[in-house]
């Protein structure tokens, strides 16, 4: 089994993996990709390294549990934001897997301030705040005709929020 957890920079991707993490007791695995989609690679060398993190995961997924922080969906997201030009069709394999749980957050319009904000208290500019709806709106639309996914809303309290991941895929096994 893999849980992945996706959504944009400072929404708590990391903090709800981590408890996850510790309720289910498995380790984590973090490589973020989506840094691949906002440098200056080509869209074939980030589709490479994507598709390998993936692949090399993949083939655990029946012999062990874990969790990981970023596998695929942000590659989508982020090479369509920053038009990277990638293809990840390969990514519907991931989401159809019955072996593969993606848990994707997501922020209400009305919550975008708190976004910021968690940005701002990082010290970091980690993404262009005009590119923050464009982000979010792309993981919104996946989530929403991906029906298989479980998306939660940011900033809720992180063991509700834990406790819905756990329930969601206690119920898919």
């Amino acid at each position: 089994m893999i849980i992945v957890f996706e959504g944009a920079d400072c929404l708590g991707k990391s903090t709800l993996a981590k408890r996850v993490s510790e309720l289910l007791n498995v380790q984590i695995v973090k490589k973020d990709l989506g840094w691949m989609s906002k440098s200056d690679l080509t869209g074939e060398r980030i589709e490479e390294h994507a598709r390998a993190f993936a692949n090399t995961l993949t083939q655990l997924k029946s012999s062990c549990e874990f969790i990981v922080d970023r596998m695929g969906l942000s590659s989508v997201v982020y090479s369509n934001v920053y038009d990277r030009n990638v293809d990840t069709s390969w990514v519907s394999e991931l989401i159809e897997d019955p072996y593969v749980f993606f848990v994707v957050i997501t922020s209400a319009p009305s919550r975008t301030h708190l976004w910021i904000d968690s940005i701002k208290s990082r010290g970091e500019d980690l993404i262009d705040h005009l590119s923050l709806p464009r982000i979010n709106d792309g993981f919104i639309d996946i989530a929403e005709r991906e029906a298989e996914l479980i998306q939660l809303e940011a900033f809720n309290p992180i063991d509700e929020m834990a406790m819905k991941v756990i329930a969601a895929v206690s119920d898919a096994r």
